[in-house]
């Protein structure tokens, strides 16, 4: 059966109070972006497909916790200025 598209649902707390989405794929997309998570927060997502004949029900629940945010140490390097060469 082809899938024309999926609609993926989201949140911080449990996909009873979905807070996110739905974000849709449509066609043969493979995969989507998630803007706006917090550092070192777990999410649950669940998707739905869609076709000609309606919508599925909700796929099983999977959980991810995002990573660190990354932190970039100042190193003291100075910028050299230009010199111009008479």
């Amino acid at each position: 059966m082809y899938i024309a598209s999926l609609k993926l649902y989201f949140s911080s707390f449990s996909l009873e109070e979905t807070s996110g989405g739905p974000i849709t794929a449509h066609g043969n997309e493979r995969s989507v972006t998630v803007r706006g998570l917090r550092p070192k927060t777990r999410y649950f997502f669940r998707v739905k497909c869609l076709n000609a004949l309606g919508e599925s029900q909700y796929g099983a629940e999977v959980a991810v916790t995002t990573l660190e945010e990354r932190r970039y140490r100042d190193l003291g390097a100075k910028r050299k200025k230009h010199r111009t060469h008479k």
